[in-house]
């Protein structure tokens, strides 16, 4: 099996063990195309077999939010509040098990979260009724009085400009919607 640099670019994944966000091997490395709309981004894998130390072009989509970033981490990293302000996840999750699920255009969708934890972290795994999985990196940080939310997007192989720019456009207002709703 090859190693994916960086633990942002994964596709199919075997954990050592049930929902472990830790060190990850690959077994694929196709580039997929996923919905856009649902949770705002795709981040996949290059092709690690001819360079494994490849990496594909990255935007941090961030908003600055005048809350503390305890409020909004709290807020945000609560899976039934997703619906609220990730338009993709619009049609709500409901919990099964540890994890997650979503029903919409790709079907049934399995989304896995880290476990809450004292550092800001949002990080969550999408598993589509392929098998495929899509992790996705979210960050709450302080910043101040208030804080800095990031979402890491990557510009998958065969994306034009345009589309790049089109789900760096919707994740900055899936962004500003929980912007909108911790200035309350």
């Amino acid at each position: 099996m090859d190693r994916c640099c960086g633990i942002l670019q994964v596709k199919r994944q075997v954990w050592e063990g049930a929902n472990q966000f830790g060190s990850a091997q690959f077994e694929s490395t196709t580039a997929v195309s996923f919905n856009a709309a649902f949770l705002s981004a795709i981040i996949v894998c290059g092709d690690t077999k001819e360079n494994p130390m490849s990496t594909l072009p990255a935007k941090i989509v961030h908003c600055s939010i005048s809350r503390h970033w305890k409020d909004v981490y709290d807020f945000a990293g609560k899976p039934e509040n997703m619906p609220l302000w990730a338009s993709g996840l619009a049609s709500g999750l409901e919990p099964e098990g540890s994890d997650w699920v979503a029903y919409g255009p790709l079907g049934t969708v399995r989304v896995s979260f880290v476990p809450h934890n004292e550092f800001g972290v949002i990080d969550h795994t999408v598993t589509i009724e392929s098998g495929l999985r899509v992790y996705n990196a979210l960050r709450i940080v302080p910043n101040g009085d208030g804080c800095e939310v990031m979402f890491t997007l990557l510009k998958r192989p065969g994306m034009t400009d345009e589309q790049f720019a089109e789900d760096a456009a919707h994740v900055q207002r899936d962004l500003g919607a929980l912007k909108s709703l911790m200035e309350k």
